[in-house]
């Protein structure tokens, strides 16, 4: 009876475990009972797990207003333009989540800081990193920019004055003593441009209005928005469509790197060089043409093209696929309507 009622405790952690769909970290409160049915014998890895994970955590909904400010932040020129998505009274919303922890082991902690996660256009809210610190006891917010999921027109100046308004909510509204600010992804190269305003050594309008926070944290950040994009850029495509400029892409096919004729790795120091460089010079020319024609929409081909992508010891970590990347085959992702800068 005593093996079946440990048996029981496990199913049901088990199915608890499973019950919800990216919600199942908040059931993980590790107990050496339920996991092992009373067994004294369970490993010293769960024990030391059980030792940081003792909490569950709620979500609250969190709405930020964020006003016109009083300087100019962005290249808008005036308010219901296209860079503020035709909003006539410059007023927009920002949402999040506080995800805060509720004591299960021990008394309850009395919360002076809050992790505060943004990315650019990603919505983090779903991300395991903040859950699994709010069960070990450190509330964390997520908060949206103004262009999640929706970036195409995106200006970093205004997403630096969204985090800016978030990082206030945390101390003025919420009445946290520190804010951490949690870059991961996009986000490390968003909130170490923050913090480097806000301690006010760029010498812009904008330190004024943005309080510094306490620390910053970045976890798996590329170098920068603008050079991560133009990594990718396809550099045998002219322009943005491909085969739109046939003359001027058949002195570029020697950068195809998915054709039947591509250059195969390992790839020589030069041959990188001369690739890196033909990217910047695409994305000039996107650029040169996205300025003659100002307010028009464009897609742009071939923006999965990262020689990393096909060559493991190129920028190595403990990947060891050939022609995988995070959208999966770079082959297929080059012309995908899902990728960077489609």
């Amino acid at each position: 009876m005593m093996m079946m009622a440990a048996v029981d405790r496990r199913l049901k952690y088990s199915l608890r475990r499973l019950s919800v769909h990216g919600e199942r970290s908040n059931y993980d409160v590790l107990d050496d009972e339920a996991l092992h049915g009373g067994d004294s014998s369970s490993s010293s890895s769960s024990s030391s797990l059980s030792s940081v994970y003792r909490f569950r955590y709620e979500r609250r909904g969190v709405k930020i207003v964020v006003r016109p400010p009083p300087f100019a932040v962005s290249a808008s020129k005036s308010r219901g333009s296209i860079h503020d998505g035709g909003n006539a009274h410059g007023i927009v919303v920002l949402e999040g989540e506080l995800i805060m922890p509720n004591s299960v082991k021990g008394a309850p902690y009395d919360y002076d800081t809050v992790c505060l996660f943004m990315h650019p256009a990603a919505v983090m809210n779903m991300l395991p990193f903040p859950a699994s610190l709010a069960r070990a006891g450190v509330p964390c917010m997520t908060c949206h920019s103004r262009y999640a999921n929706f970036d195409y027109n995106l200006e970093y100046e205004n997403v630096i004055y969204d985090l800016g308004c978030a990082v206030r909510h945390c101390k003025e509204k919420l009445r946290f003593k520190r804010v951490v600010l949690v870059g991961w992804s996009g986000g490390g190269s968003l909130c170490a441009y923050y913090q480097a305003h806000s301690l006010k050594v760029c010498g812009t309008d904008l330190e004024a209005f943005f309080p510094p926070a306490e620390a910053l944290v970045i976890v798996a950040a590329h170098a920068g928005r603008a050079r991560i994009l133009t990594e990718c850029l396809d550099p045998s495509l002219y322009l943005l469509r491909r085969g739109s400029h046939p003359k001027q892409e058949a002195k570029l096919r020697r950068f195809d790197l998915y054709g039947k004729n591509s250059p195969k790795p390992p790839y020589t120091a030069q041959f990188l060089k001369q690739f890196r460089r033909a990217q910047k010079e695409r994305n000039a020319r996107i650029t040169a043409w996205a300025k003659e024609n100002p307010g028009k929409s464009f897609v742009v081909d071939g923006t999965m093209a990262d020689p990393r992508w096909i060559h493991p010891a190129i920028d190595p970590n403990d990947r060891t696929m050939h022609y995988d990347c995070y959208l999966g085959d770079p082959r297929v992702a080059n012309d995908s309507v899902s990728v960077f800068s489609s």
